[in-house]
């Protein structure tokens, strides 16, 4: 391992578990972490995991939770594997987190200087880059190094700029924050070089729309420019914000001497599906088609827009706001114009379906002010082996503007109250299959000919593209009508729904029948050799993990999500030690449907906890609505766990006039209603408190539980 100058300059020593930390600093007093049991998790998963790759289909498989794919999936590195960093030697990484960036850095022979605050934090990148010489790990708060100047090709703050504040006490604003921390990157980033911001932005869609802040997990927190009130939230999170576009431009253009740039990852900087250039995204009309079928989320809570969320893009784009409405941002910044032009070298890039199998996965790239489209498949030594009936055949094709044909038929649907319109849609498409491979002299390799494979240019002409698949086997226009409808109607659910009301339709197999009809063609003889086509095609795509059968398919009820409730809450429990006092370090969330049916919540906690003195539950730990603030409470109980499973109960209440009477109340209140007692919400920070007698110690090796049962009344009426 190469020692870097920062090591010297710092006086850094290297300690057992491989990092490098200030020999001055005995304990970790950088209060940031994603949980004990989130971390200590990862640290497991790393230390028996043999693929620690970037890329590893054996830690895709492994992650359970949001903390533990936003640290492991495959997807992490795809923000900067859409950069062209293949000049530098040198890195210096500020909050590696867990690893997953410097993991990719290091796997593209860069030398890299990772800082990370929190020494578990450190030890888990160390661990993720075990087998990579070049990596040094450093656990120190950045604000507190010397760094050398002019010493890295790159310096990359990826999901740090939005603690500025917080990790540097001696600013006088956020601003300022951020200004201090981008002037010492400056002098540490040779001539040529650049750093790399990531971060969300405030006004993004899904904040707009009422996903949580990220940090602080609240709507709107962001959306109101981070209001100065107190709160236990606000308290907790001071000092994290982040920002909108001109915001950034304005802190930039106070940077002397840095010319910069923006990219959009979709949905997110976190997980990016594609990746548009700035400069595409402003001069192209059609940039929004790139983001056909890709989802925002909510990382905190279950979130559903109300809005159709494609057909949001295309409106933001057409009034020059696609930009500024992304969810993420990620600047590229250099003392040089065109290291960033080499840098950003896309127009977009799109990566691809981690459900896919590794030799089946191919980038998409269309060069910057290229006519082309280019497909390079990550793995080449994996697909095309053996006997096979699919060959996957990526290859250079020719960029078309315009709308796809799917999202014309979602229009339709969306904003022309007549299924005339839709019908006619469909009659069109299959009678350009028809002709289509009548003309076609390799039929062979039109199995994808379908509507998210159609661009419509302003003639209405059909123009097709992504032929990265041959079929060995002879394939029909009807089979390709098939696979269409098949999963048009499965993805596009919700938007059929009105639809399939109208026409009585209950399964997507009697909407694909319905639309066989609707070109005069019978589907029944043929529906077996269609189906057993698909699934061949399927199962040797895709991972085993992520196949769902076309006969599971065919019978998906296509009205399941409106008659089940399918709306989250988010019960947490606290408990404390001797001094009785409550602490967000020593609390539990869950998630959990919000239903009527009476239901158990189980709340384990850590085997370090000793006797609990006090418990406190909070039914919901944001806003709920309407009837839904009523809620009845069965019985709360607290266990002894063994280590073998065994199970003794250490303290109970049964019953609504119990529990009562035992517990302190703030934000509820207790309510007589007929046919039973229920609680009622009164504020957005309900809290029920008990009180637990003095526990003698266990004599068995296990760990406390508490159960709650819980329904919620009139729960039953929520829709998606």
């Amino acid at each position: 391992m190469i020692t870097s100058p920062i090591i010297t300059y710092n006086k850094l020593i290297r300690i057992d578990s491989g990092i490098w930390v200030n020999k001055n600093k005995t304990n970790d007093d950088f209060a940031y972490s994603d949980g004990d049991d989130s971390e200590k998790f990862i640290k497991e998963i790393l230390k028996v995991t043999d693929d620690l790759s970037s890329n590893s289909l054996e830690l895709d498989m492994k992650w359970i939770d949001w903390p533990s794919e936003y640290h492991l999936s495959s997807r992490r590195a795809n923000l900067i594997r859409a950069i062209d960093l293949t000049y530098a030697r040198t890195a210096l990484e500020i909050g590696s987190g867990c690893g997953a960036i410097t993991r990719y850095l290091g796997e593209s022979d860069i030398h890299v200087d990772a800082v990370e605050g929190s020494r578990r934090r450190a030890e888990i990148t160390r661990l993720r880059c075990r087998d990579l010489d070049g990596i040094n790990v450093i656990c120190e708060n950045f604000n507190s190094l010397n760094i050398p100047k002019k010493a890295y090709d790159a310096v990359l703050l990826i999901g740090v700029m939005e603690y500025a504040e917080r990790f540097s006490p001696f600013s006088t604003s956020h601003c300022q924050a951020v200004t201090n921390i981008l002037e010492k990157a400056k002098e540490a980033v040779t001539d040529d070089g650049i750093i790399l911001i990531a971060i969300e932005n405030r006004l993004g869609f899904k904040y707009l729309f009422g996903a949580s802040e990220d940090h602080y997990g609240v709507p709107y927190i962001g959306v109101y420019g981070y209001p100065e009130y107190k709160s236990r939230i606000t308290d907790r999170k001071k000092g994290i914000r982040t920002y909108d576009k001109r915001e950034w431009e304005a802190i930039m253009s106070k940077l002397n001497g840095l010319w910069y740039e923006f990219y959009y990852p979709f949905p997110d900087y976190k997980l990016p599906q594609v990746v548009l250039s700035d400069h595409f995204a402003e001069s192209d009309k059609f940039a929004f088609s790139n983001l056909s079928r890709i989802n925002s989320r909510d990382y905190n809570f279950f979130w559903s827009p109300c809005i159709d969320e494609y057909l949001f893009w295309e409106t933001a784009a057409r009034a020059g706001y696609l930009n500024a409405s992304s969810n993420s941002f990620a600047i590229v910044l250099s003392k040089s114009k065109e290291r960033i032009e080499n840098t950003i070298h896309f127009d977009f890039v799109h990566f691809p379906n981690p459900k896919r199998k590794p030799g089946f996965r191919a980038v998409t790239v269309k060069p910057r002010g290229k006519g082309q489209i280019l497909k390079k498949r990550i793995d080449i030594n994996q697909a095309n082996s053996g006997t096979v009936k699919f060959y996957h055949l990526p290859r250079k094709e020719k960029y078309l503007q315009g709308h796809l044909l799917s999202d014309i038929w979602i229009r339709a649907l969306k904003m022309l109250d007549d299924p005339k319109i839709f019908e006619g849609l469909i009659e069109n498409y299959y009678h350009f299959l028809v002709e289509h491979f009548k003309k076609s002299k390799d039929t062979s390799m039109l199995i994808d000919l379908m509507p998210f494979n159609i661009i419509v240019d302003g003639k209405g002409h059909y123009n097709s593209f992504d032929f990265e698949w041959r079929a060995a086997e002879p394939i029909t226009p009807e089979f390709v009508f098939f696979r269409s409808i098949l999963y048009f109607g499965c993805i596009q659910k919700k938007c059929l729904a009105q639809f399939f009301k109208g026409k009585n339709i209950g399964t997507i197999k009697d909407f694909i029948t319905y639309c066989f009809i609707l070109v005069s063609s019978d589907v029944s003889r043929k529906l077996p050799e269609f189906i057993d086509q698909e699934n061949k095609f399927q199962t040797h795509v895709l991972l085993p993990m992520a196949y769902k059968s076309v006969e599971d398919r065919l019978e998906l009820d296509v009205f399941e999500e409106e008659t089940l409730p399918c709306i989250a809450f988010y019960p947490k429990l606290y408990w404390t030690g001797e001094d009785g006092i409550f602490r967000e370090e020593m609390s539990i969330t869950l998630t959990a449907r919000l239903e009527s049916v009476r239901q158990k919540l189980v709340f384990v906690l850590p085997a370090s906890t000793t006797s609990p003195k006090k418990i406190r539950f909070d039914p919901a730990d944001h806003t709920l609505f309407g009837p839904n603030k009523l809620f009845n409470l069965f019985m709360v109980s607290l266990l002894w766990r063994t280590n073998d499973q065994n199970e003794q109960i250490v303290w109970q209440l049964k019953g609504q006039k119990e529990i009562n009477k035992n517990v302190t109340i703030k934000g509820v209140i207790g309510k007589n209603l007929n046919p039973g007692e229920a609680f009622l919400i009164t504020s957005n920070d309900p809290q029920i408190i008990f009180d637990i007698p003095e526990v003698v110690d266990r004599p068995f090796s296990g760990r406390y539980v508490v159960e709650v049962e819980i329904s919620w009344q009139n729960s039953g009426k929520i829709r998606c």
